[in-house]
């Protein structure tokens, strides 16, 4: 049974950053690049070295969905819709389907915050 694109689950605390501006990478950065700035940016953040723990998990969060090309998908469509209510109005996706791909990022993401 076809299940829809994986959701992004809604954040602890609302962020008015993207998780582009959070790792400080463009929308069509390479896998490699959103990885090379994760591990720069987790060195810097990181609270063992004085960093703030709030934005380790920002970061970590941030490349846990950008890392996923199908959560990175349905981010970017997420990104989309919200930059442009109007681009889901030829109904390509329903709202019962962009609340599926939520629910889904939000039990990935309740899976990494319980193995972190």
């Amino acid at each position: 049974m076809f299940e829809g694109p994986p959701q992004i689950p809604e954040r602890e605390t609302p962020s008015p950053k993207t998780y582009y501006e959070v790792l400080g990478v463009p929308l069509d950065a390479a896998p490699e690049d959103t990885k090379r700035a994760f591990y720069e940016l987790s060195k810097k953040h990181h609270p063992d070295i004085g960093g703030n723990v709030e934005t380790q998990q920002e970061i970590a969060e941030a490349y846990q969905i950008l890392k996923n090309p199908d959560l990175r998908k349905t981010y970017n469509l997420e990104l989309e819709r919200k930059r442009n209510p109007n681009l889901f109005s030829q109904k390509k996706y329903t709202e019962a389907d962009l609340n599926t791909l939520k629910e889904k990022l939000n039990r990935e993401r309740q899976k990494w915050r319980r193995a972190a």
